[in-house]
């Protein structure tokens, strides 16, 4: 996950302070930032082509392996459960 977060971390929007609310700071998203900056920009958004690929990707081989992976732990799950009823 940390690979990921990476990723989206060069194609969100930046945060930026807008003040003191409920006991809490609050940040808002600094669009104008954003626009500045656009992906045309040459920098720190070249590569977002590619990094949305890599995290398409990412996504894609997780369903993949998401379902087999609940159907061994229900599995699982049912066998540890069968064995506690025995003991």
């Amino acid at each position: 996950m940390v690979r990921m977060a990476m990723l989206y971390k060069s194609i969100i929007l930046e945060q930026k302070y807008a003040g003191y609310k409920d006991h809490k700071s609050v940040y808002t998203d600094d669009v104008e930032s954003f626009i500045s900056k656009s992906e045309v920009t040459i920098g720190k958004n070249y590569k977002n082509l590619e990094i949305r690929k890599s995290i398409q990707k990412m996504l894609d081989f997780s369903k993949k392996i998401i379902l087999p992976e609940l159907g061994l732990l229900v599995i699982a799950s049912v066998i540890v459960f069968i064995i506690s009823l025995n003991y």
